[in-house]
């Protein structure tokens, strides 16, 4: 990182620039990279609500739904649930689901019905999504 510069600014733009435009995944990884993007980052969530965004463009409504109340269950009750959801949350919790969703029909039973799935508390099947929780 350079020291405060006008010049470090001016990349910061950039790379904010350019993350507004990211998909979710993207931005995950963004956070991984340094401290830095992860302020820049944290930065497009506080400034445009980049996750709320992300889950919107990406994640199917129902599926929005069935994981805020999984993990909010009374929050969902109030008029203003929206100012206290975690979008980014909700983000990695689909992002769970979604990579095993890649899974085949085989590979999913293996995993319900073998012995790590006593690990598995809890499952959800909505439209062509599995959810599952531990």
């Amino acid at each position: 990182m350079m020291n405060g510069s006008s010049e470090e600014f001016f990349f910061e733009d950039i790379y904010e620039n350019i993350l507004k435009f990211a998909d979710g995944k993207t931005l995950q990884n963004a956070r991984a990279v340094n401290t830095l993007w992860r302020t820049i980052v944290t930065r497009l969530d506080k400034n445009y609500g980049i996750w709320r965004l992300c889950c919107y463009e990406e994640i199917p409504a129902v599926v929005i739904y069935n994981i805020f109340v999984r993990l909010f269950p009374q929050d969902w009750l109030f008029k203003n649930y929206h100012s206290k959801i975690c979008w980014r949350t909700i983000y990695q919790h689909w992002q769970e689901g979604f990579e095993l969703s890649k899974c085949s029909y085989l590979v999913i039973e293996a995993i319900l019905f073998s012995s790590i799935s006593k690990f598995i508390s809890c499952f959800n099947i909505t439209g062509h999504w599995v959810i599952i929780g531990g």
